[in-house]
């Protein structure tokens, strides 16, 4: 499988979050700005962030994982 073939089945996966999990990971990592800057631009504590950077993370690695099996 080519590399912009799993690209495209990444971005297919994140836009499969939840919304403010899919914000977060592309404010984080397409973005690259801080947790700090997102929680503010948010509304919400730091902790908060990156609770829901790790959940989206996790579902995303559960999500790859399947799908290679």
């Amino acid at each position: 499988m080519s590399s912009s073939i799993r690209h495209v089945h990444f971005f297919r996966l994140v836009e499969q979050l939840p919304e403010i999990q899919r914000r977060v990971v592309c404010e984080r990592f397409v973005e690259e700005r801080s947790i700090r800057e997102i929680a503010r631009r948010l509304r919400k504590t730091e902790g908060a962030i990156k609770q829901l950077q790790f959940r989206a993370l996790q579902t995303l690695r559960a999500q790859i994982g399947d799908r290679r099996a």
